[in-house]
């Protein structure tokens, strides 16, 4: 048996004598795989199995997602993206290694591209979202990840600012810039976003890098909205 180191010991005493509580459910948080959600309430994230996975975005031959950006999910994307709780990353890497889509091969792909933040966004946040994400399902995956090639040069509004198609299309037209278009000529690109709501941001990454003539380019999100589901109050 195992002896307890004095961390560890502590680490123990302290959620005894003061246990945490699970975001959803608010029931006492164990020791377990992941802080801030329990098992119970982490295993309620729906999935979006079985998808029609046929893009009708110019330029995007698919557009996948892996979960529904139902309560649970969006806690813990708002965990990692506005609280900062950066060890988020690797639970939501978990759900994309375990539950891909049916037809989704990390073999299909030369580049993988996290939609950027803007340089000052960044700053603020200290870190890509989406770049964390592909960073961690990297450490068991090998993922060719540039994130030098999609510039997001246009500081935009959060899309929850925004009421219409028109105002958001305004929004992100012209916030992306490609560097060396040379390099991704007739190479097979995943665009990848922690969420898809409405698809501006996507399609316009999609059309920018167009532009360097690769031989496909097709999208993953880690989750979208449903028909059914109201926008997520949050974004960027």
């Amino acid at each position: 048996m195992a002896l307890l180191t004095p961390a560890s010991w502590l680490k123990g005493l302290v959620t005894f004598l003061y246990p945490a509580q699970c975001r959803i459910c608010q029931d006492s948080l164990a020791l377990g795989p992941r802080p801030y959600i329990c098992d119970q309430c982490w295993e309620q994230i729906e999935f979006c199995g079985a998808q029609d996975t046929t893009s009708n975005w110019p330029g995007c031959r698919r557009s996948r997602s892996v979960t529904f950006y139902l309560p649970i999910l969006r806690e813990a994307i708002f965990l990692l993206k506005y609280e900062k709780k950066q060890v988020m990353a690797k639970h939501l890497a978990d759900l994309l290694l375990q539950h891909p889509p049916s037809d989704f091969n990390f073999a299909d792909y030369d580049l993988y591209v996290p939609i950027p933040l803007h340089k000052k966004r960044q700053r603020q946040r200290g870190f890509n979202q989406a770049e964390l994400i592909l960073k961690a399902v990297a450490k068991t995956r090998f993922l060719p990840i540039r994130t030098d090639l999609l510039a997001r040069v246009k500081n935009t509004a959060p899309l929850s600012q925004l009421t219409s198609v028109d105002e958001r299309i305004g929004n992100i037209s012209g916030a992306f810039q490609l560097r060396y278009p040379e390099q991704i000529k007739d190479l097979r690109i995943l665009i990848f976003d922690d969420i898809l709501t409405t698809g501006t941001t996507l399609k316009e990454a999609v059309r920018v890098l167009e532009q360097g003539e690769p031989e496909y380019i097709e999208i993953l999100t880690l989750s979208k909205t449903s028909s059914t589901e109201v926008e997520p109050p949050y974004t960027y």
